[in-house]
């Protein structure tokens, strides 16, 4: 078994974006989410429970979200 670190330049840390499947927004961790006073820096896996896509509006939450192989540092 081979184990991947995600660790980036100078001890940063990799932190996976997601995509809604239904509209395509991509949420990017670096830029957080402003809308629902997520700040910038907090990875997906932190977000409330209770946080929605803010293209969807209370049509779709996280589990409707999928990871990219895009990833930010920090």
């Amino acid at each position: 078994m081979v184990e991947i670190k995600l660790v980036g330049k100078e001890g940063k840390k990799k932190y996976r974006k997601y995509k809604c499947r239904v509209c395509g927004w991509v949420y990017d961790p670096l830029k957080g989410d402003p809308s629902q006073n997520i700040p910038p820096k907090t990875p997906f896996e932190e977000l409330p429970e209770d946080w929605i896509c803010p293209i969807c509006r209370g049509k779709v939450g996280k589990e409707s979200f999928e990871p990219l192989d895009e990833y930010v540092e920090f």
